[in-house]
């Protein structure tokens, strides 16, 4: 792989744990999340 794809790999997983991270600690933010992904799932179905 090229190394330019592996730091746009590593950034999306730091995005992605951040994001985590913060919900761990925020339960409102953590709401939000869940909400958006079961309206994901809904348009799936």
């Amino acid at each position: 792989m090229h190394v330019d794809t592996l730091n746009k790999i590593y950034l999306a997983i730091s995005e992605i744990v951040q994001i985590i991270e913060q919900c761990r600690y925020d339960d409102e933010l953590s709401e939000g999340y869940k909400r958006e992904i079961l309206d994901q799932e809904k348009v799936y179905d």
